[in-house]
Parts: structure tokens; sequence; C-alpha cells
């Protein structure tokens, strides 16, 4: 994917929102989960990166604990990291995806007769689209461990 500035775009470094200590703990283990995953890099000192937005991390209703979860696992858990990209999507032009109508879909399954339907749980299936090394710097987010980018499509563009 790639992400087109309007041409009257202008840049905006956003300060992160302040963090509780507890709260730096579990960005701490989000943070090196999605290292880990390719999903983000850390974003370098030398990089025109015109554009920064603050992290989000929003709490989960789950399930109760067992006493062998790991605090890392429990952080993972327990809450969503989500970047608020609002100024962002306001200086970027629409993007419009076409979406296949469900019932074509359904009907042109019937149609041929398959041997085996399967069916997929995507509840977690965000950071699934690369995107382009171009617009990776417009995802940047500064956190008190660093600056990091989105080298996958992340929620909220």
């Amino acid at each position: 994917m790639t992400i087109k500035l309007k041409p009257e775009a202008r840049p905006k470094h956003q300060k992160p929102y302040r963090l509780s200590p507890d709260k730096k703990k579990v960005l701490k283990h989000q943070l090196e989960h999605l290292l880990e995953q390719g999903i983000i890099a850390p974003s370098s000192a030398h990089e025109d990166i015109p554009i920064t937005s603050p992290v989000v991390l929003v709490e989960k209703r789950t399930k109760s604990e067992t006493k062998n979860t790991s605090e890392k696992e429990r952080s993972l858990r327990s809450y969503r990291f989500c970047v608020d990209f609002r100024f962002l999507n306001s200086q970027t032009e629409e993007f419009c995806y076409p979406i296949p109508n469900i019932q074509d879909l359904t009907e042109s399954v019937n149609n041929s007769h398959p041997k085996f339907i399967s069916c997929f749980n995507l509840s977690s299936g965000f950071f699934q689209m690369k995107i382009s090394e171009s617009s990776s710097k417009y995802t940047a987010f500064n956190t008190h461990v660093g600056g990091f980018k989105f080298l996958r499509v992340p929620q909220g563009i």
C-alpha cells in the first residue's frame, strides 16, 4: 500500500501521550513483540520523517489469566497497541479500495459446486498488508523507548 499526501499537506510531530509506569512496561513488551514479528522497525534520526503520531494503549476486556502466564503475555493480551493517526489521515488523499459484494461471492461459490468449504477466523488479521518503503515514514511514532515506523499497514489508516 502507498500513502499519498495531499499537495497542501504540512509536517507535524506530535508528542507522545503520557503513560503510567505500568503502561510503559506494557508498551515496551508490545514494541518487542511487533519488532520480533517484523511489523515495525526503528526509525533513524537521519530519516526524513515529516509526521509522527502518538501511541494509544487500549485496555481489552480479557478472561482471567492463569498463574503461569508471563508478564509479557499478560501485557500483550490485556492491551491493544494503537497509534492515533487522525492528523496523518487528515493530510492524505482518500484511498478507496473496492470491496466485493458478499452476496456475489457467496453465489459464485454455490455455482462452482465445491467439494470443501472452509471458514477462517480473522479476529487478529491486522498487519497483513505490506506498506511501501516510501510510505513507511508517514507511519512513524515516538515512544519513551525510541522512534519506530510500520513496515505493515497498521489499523487506523
